[in-house]
């Protein structure tokens, strides 16, 4: 796979901002975006048929910052807000941020440094994660391992990616946990040691709590995502990714176990007992009891439960 030569500075980055709703956040999010040191970017901003003044404060940005577009669409969710903005990128790399967020002065600056010939993604830790012995270049297994374990998290926007890689790649549309198909699109294209990790997490500053914050709310259209998984994790196994595999298949046990609990509706229900059973079938539990002790217990304790409550 052919890989183009980047010009540091002259690197231009498209930042992709698909916009609904987040009047209070907005202005402070594309402010810290026009304050960058790192000054070669492009702002696509995507407005997903916001109904508050979202929109205005937007094009308040483009009519002073001629870096800044602005693209009006109907509400079609934030999937096919990013994949409209991925139709429209002119620069050499592409970066995502949510328009509740903000980021550091020196977030692009930093991620842009770490290109080199041979480089496809760069990636921040997770806001919340601890910094870790990974860091650098890392194998196509250590950099699955990293987003599972929550190190660097299944997440576009604390992460930054060669254009031509994801000529091609878009977001399934109509779905929450979406990240997890659109890196498993991009897994045949990467290779080991092609992938760089900053051992750092203060760069984007990622708000947690907010009104209609999906990841802040329990919804059961969220077993799509562990589905998604578990055909990742079937890919990394043909491959030999073994260290992927078995914290994609805990990680995914312990949310199949966490919705069951959770979930009212007794076909999804059913559907998710018959994928978190299908998934155990795979695990390893010498294996998964050396990376995490405690959700493998309480994995294997469900389990038990499952299979006395079905007879």
């Amino acid at each position: 796979r052919r890989i183009s030569m980047l010009t540091g500075e002259y690197s231009k980055v498209s930042l992709i901002v698909p916009i609904f709703n987040v009047e209070p956040y907005l202005e402070e999010s594309l402010d810290s975006i026009a304050c960058q040191t790192y000054q070669n970017f492009e702002v696509i901003m995507i407005d997903d048929g916001s109904t508050d003044s979202s929109g205005v404060i937007a094009k308040s940005f483009v009519t002073k910052d001629s870096r800044f577009q602005y693209i009006k669409t109907e509400n079609k969710g934030q999937s096919h807000a990013r994949n409209i903005g991925l139709g429209q990128v002119q620069g050499e790399l592409i970066a995502f941020v949510d328009p509740d967020d903000s980021i550091e002065k020196d977030f692009l600056r930093k991620l842009v440094n770490q290109f080199d010939n041979d480089t496809l993604i760069v990636s921040y830790l997770f806001p919340s994660a601890r910094p870790n012995k990974h860091k650098g270049k890392v194998t196509v297994d250590i950099f699955f391992s990293l987003m599972f374990s929550g190190v660097i998290g299944t997440v576009v926007w604390n992460k930054i990616f060669r254009t031509e890689l994801l000529h091609g790649v878009r977001f399934p549309e109509g779905q929450v946990h979406e990240e997890i198909e659109f890196f498993r699109e991009i897994l045949p294209l990467i290779n080991d040691y092609q992938m760089v990790i900053i051992n750092d997490n203060n760069h984007y500053n990622y708000r947690t709590v907010r009104e209609g914050n999906t990841a802040s709310t329990f919804q059961p259209n969220r077993l799509v995502g562990a589905q998604d998984a578990f055909k990742l994790l079937l890919d990394l196994k043909s491959m030999k990714k073994k260290q992927s595999v078995e914290i994609i298949n805990l990680d995914t046990l312990v949310f199949l176990k966490n919705y069951i609990q959770k979930v009212n509706n007794v076909e999804l229900k059913k559907d998710a007992s018959s994928l978190f059973n299908e998934l155990y079938l795979h695990t390893n539990i010498i294996k998964c009891f050396f990376i995490k002790p405690i959700w493998l217990l309480s994995v294997i304790r469900f389990r038990f439960k499952l299979r006395w409550k079905n007879g």
